[in-house]
């Protein structure tokens, strides 16, 4: 009788679905060590790894109203340190001409400190006609990890555009 009961209990657990071979156990764990070393070695780089990473973002804004004969005209410039050096002594000369020469606006601002994973922002507006073209200068300097910066940009907005986004970056 006690033999029995012992076949009826076994036949009546439920089956295990998953049966891991050895070699399945391995691979699981392998995969898992390297999903781990991979998100180990983004943190460390994207918190740790000390880099100098600059990103501006320059936005060309027509504002609605004066028609084609002379309208708000907004640059913003918004600066993100996407690095884990500080920013010192951010500053920016930004200049606006239009298609025959003549100067719309030119500002020389002082944007200060940014923290690594901090943004800062940076615009100028003028009156200006919306079917011209405008080119646009900056100039940025800076300093970061005993290193000194400065580069320059030029962009070209077209006659036709409302809004226009030119992205660049200060790597180091």
């Amino acid at each position: 009788m006690d033999k029995r009961k012992k076949v009826k209990e076994r036949r009546r657990r439920p089956k295990p679905i998953y049966f891991p071979t050895p070699g399945k156990k391995i691979t699981m764990i392998a995969v898992i060590a390297l999903a781990v070393i991979i998100i180990g070695a983004v943190v460390v780089y994207y918190y740790v790894y000390p880099r100098v990473d600059l990103e501006i973002k320059t936005l060309y804004h027509e504002r609605i109203g004066g028609g084609s004969t002379g309208g708000g005209i907004n640059v913003n410039v918004l600066f993100s340190n996407k690095g884990t050096e500080d920013i010192e002594g951010l500053s920016l000369v930004l200049t606006v001409i239009n298609q025959t020469d003549q100067l719309m606006k030119q500002d020389s601002m002082s944007v200060g400190d940014i923290e690594p994973h901090e943004a800062s922002e940076a615009y100028v507006d003028f009156i200006g006609n919306h079917l011209d073209t405008y080119y646009i200068t900056l100039s940025v300097k800076f300093s970061s990890g005993g290193e000194s910066y400065s580069k320059d940009y030029s962009y070209k907005t077209y006659e036709d555009a409302m809004n226009i986004v030119f992205l660049s970056e200060v790597s180091g």
